[in-house]
């Protein structure tokens, strides 16, 4: 019999006999090792391609992936034409009617390219941002730069356009759609 100090508490008390105690060790032994083989075995076969991790055989996604490998891009689900209006504050007529093209980035999960111009990123389950960036036309240079929210079928980009060789003009434009 093994007895734990009485000074430390009891912590284990295992009636055990000098020969069977090689054996139901090795029992004990052999169940952890199985256990431990049979949790690493399920994700063996399991491929997360770096966007995830195993977990019992399945993939735990990182931000911005999903599908059972996590082979899927986030942005993915907000392809699409959106048609909607836009409205500019210095504008004399008011709404226009358009529509805008987005699509997802190929590469950042959370990025999306509107009229292949200029690009926001997703920063929550219903914010996204632009970031400040340049845009060149045949006939000037802009810097375009943002924030937006979003919906699964839905947009709304609030953004300012600041032309860099006309004088600095900035515009402040809102875009509103649905898929």
């Amino acid at each position: 019999m093994i007895k734990a100090n009485s000074n430390v508490g009891l912590f284990l008390c295992l009636d055990l006999i000098e020969k069977p105690m090689t054996k139901q060790l090795f029992i004990v032994l052999f169940a952890l090792a199985t256990f431990s083989v049979s949790c690493n075995k399920q994700c063996r076969k399991t491929d997360c391609h770096e966007n995830g991790r195993c977990y019992e055989g399945e993939c735990l996604c990182e931000k911005w992936y999903s599908g059972d490998e996590c082979e899927l891009l986030f942005n993915r689900n907000y392809d699409g034409i959106y048609k909607g209006s836009y409205r500019q504050q210095e504008a004399l007529f008011g709404r226009i009617e358009d529509s805008i093209i987005v699509d997802a980035d190929q590469t950042i999960p959370n990025r999306l390219m509107v009229d292949q111009r200029f690009y926001y990123d997703i920063i929550s389950d219903s914010s996204l941002i632009i970031p400040a960036q340049t845009i060149y036309t045949e006939s000037d240079t802009l810097i375009v730069e943002g924030i937006g929210r979003y919906d699964a079928d839905w947009i709304r980009l609030e953004y300012s356009q600041k032309s860099v060789r006309m004088s600095g003009a900035e515009e402040q434009i809102t875009f509103s759609g649905e898929k």
